[in-house]
C-alpha cells in the first residue's frame, strides 16, 4: 500500500459516525440570547453525473448573502455522487459545492443525502468509503448543536446497512435505529428545555402526496416512531428533502410539530408547480421563543446598485431580513462615516437603513447596508446615498 493510501486509510479508520459536525464557509459564532435568523434549503445537486450545478443553486446563494442569516440547514445532496470513480472524484464534487457555497458567506450545516453517501464508490476495498468522505467534509454523519438557546439535531437517514428486515432480508428502506436512534433519544432529553429544538436530515417522515416520482421515495421505515419521538419533546420543526418539491403538511396532521420537505434547490423537480415543484428555500426568524417560516421562491430578492441610488427588490409575497445590502457608489456622495441613507417607495417600511461598512476603492467606495426591520413583501426600496448636512 502507498504511503497516501494509508493516510488515506488511517482517516476512514479515526472518525466516528457521531460527533462535532461542521460548517461551510465558517464557524457560528457563540451566542447564548437573543433573536435571530436561518434559512434552509437543500437538494441543489446537478441532474446527472458531471453536469454543471442548477443555477438556480447560484440565486439562492446570492440571495443567502443579502438575508446573511445566523446560519442555514442544508437537508442534504449537495452533490450527485452517484458514479464517481473513486474517493478523489468525490472529494473534487464536495470541492465544487464548498466553492459555490463560499458566496452565501454564512455557516452552513449539512445533513447527509443519499446522493453523498450512496454513490458505490470502494477506493480501498472500503463500503463505506463515502460515510468516511463525508465525515471528512462535514465533521460527522450526525450530531447536534446550540445557537441562542435553540437546539439543532441533524440525523443520518442514509446510514450504509440500517434497513428494514422483512423476513430476514433487508428491503432498502432505511431506518434510524441502533446507536444512532439511542444518541436522539439521548440528546432531545438531555435539551428537553431548550427554548426551541429543530431538527433536519435527507429521507423524509411525512412524503408528499403529489411526489410523481412517490414509489421511489418512501418515507424512513420506522417514521412514525421518530415523529412520536419528536411530539414527546416538542420539536418546533422538523426540515427534510430528498423529495425535489415544496411540502407542508398542517400541524395538526403532524401531532402539533411544524415539516417541511425542502427539496427545491435545483435538483430536478418531481411534481409540477401547481403540486408543489417549485424551487424554494425558507427563512425562519426566531423571535422569543416563536419562530416564523417564511417560504421564497428564488429569484425575486436582490440588490442592484444605479450611481448614487442602491436598490432593493422584494418581489415575494413575505418580508425578508436584508442585513447585507453591498453595492458600490461613487465616492463623490461623500465619506464614508458622514453619509446618510434614505427612501422613498417602500411606503410599509418604517424602519432605518443602517451603514454597516465603508471602504474607499479609486473613484468610489465598497458600502454594506443593512435594514433595522424586514424588507416588505412586494415591494422596491430606492436607497439614497447621500452626505450628511
Amino acid at each position: 500500500m502507498t504511503r497516501s493510501a494509508t493516510i488515506l486509510l488511517a482517516v476512514c479508520l479515526a472518525l466516528p459516525a457521531f460527533g462535532q459536525i461542521k460548517s461551510v464557509n465558517h464557524d457560528l459564532t457563540p451566542a447564548t440570547e437573543g433573536d435571530f435568523v436561518f434559512v434552509v434549503a437543500g437538494d441543489n445537486r446537478p441532474t446527472t453525473h458531471g453536469a454543471p450545478y442548477p443555477r438556480v443553486f447560484d440565486t439562492i446563494l446570492s440571495e443567502i448573502r443579502v438575508i446573511q442569516p445566523a446560519l442555514v440547514l442544508w437537508t442534504g445532496d449537495t452533490i450527485y455522487g452517484y458514479g464517481d470513480k473513486d474517493r478523489a472524484e468525490l472529494a473534487n464534487e464536495y470541492a465544487a459545492f464548498r466553492h459555490k457555497a463560499a458566496n452565501a458567506d454564512v455557516p452552513i450545516f449539512n445533513a447527509p443525502g443519499n446522493h453523498e453517501i450512496h454513490p458505490n464508490v470502494t477506493p480501498c476495498d472500503k463500503p463505506d468509503v463515502c460515510e468516511d468522505e463525508f465525515k471528512a467534509q462535514f465533521g460527522a454523519l450526525y450530531g447536534s448543536f446550540d445557537y441562542r438557546g435553540v437546539h439543532f439535531i441533524a440525523l443520518d437517514t442514509e446510514e450504509i446497512g440500517h434497513e428494514v428486515v422483512v423476513d430476514g432480508k433487508k428491503n432498502g428502506i432505511q431506518v434510524v435505529d441502533g446507536d444512532q436512534l439511542k444518541w436522539l433519544k439521548d440528546d432531545l432529553e438531555a435539551h428537553k428545555n431548550a427554548r426551541a429544538i429543530f431538527a433536519f436530515f435527507h429521507t423524509e417522515l411525512t412524503p408528499a402526496p403529489n411526489d410523481e416520482e412517490g414509489n421511489g421515495h418512501p418515507a424512513l421505515g420506522n417514521a412514525s416512531d421518530i415523529r412520536s419521538l419528536f411530539a414527546k419533546y416538542h420539536v418546533k420543526a422538523v426540515f427534510q428533502g430528498h423529495e425535489h418539491l415544496l411540502y407542508v403538511p398542517e400541524p395538526k396532521t403532524t401531532e402539533g410539530v411544524h415539516y417541511f420537505v425542502a427539496g427545491g434547490a435545483g435538483a430536478p423537480m418531481y411534481a409540477r408547480p401547481e403540486n408543489g415543484g417549485v424551487s424554494s428555500y425558507i427563512v425562519v426568524e426566531m423571535k422569543g421563543n416563536d419562530a416564523t417560516f417564511n417560504i421564497v421562491e428564488p429569484g425575486r430578492f436582490y440588490v442592484q446598485g444605479a450611481g448614487e441610488v442602491v436598490w432593493l427588490i422584494n418581489s415575494n409575497d413575505v418580508d425578508i431580513p436584508a442585513h447585507r445590502i453591498e453595492a458600490t457608489v461613487p465616492a463623490s456622495v461623500g465619506k464614508c462615516g458622514a453619509l446618510t441613507f434614505d427612501q422613498s417607495l417602500a411606503k410599509k417600511f418604517d424602519g432605518e437603513i443602517r451603514e454597516v461598512s465603508c471602504k474607499p476603492s479609486g473613484a468610489n467606495l465598497e458600502l454594506t447596508l443593512e435594514t433595522s426591520k424586514d424588507m416588505p413583501k412586494r415591494s422596491s426600496m430606492d436607497i439614497h446615498v447621500h452626505a450628511k448636512k
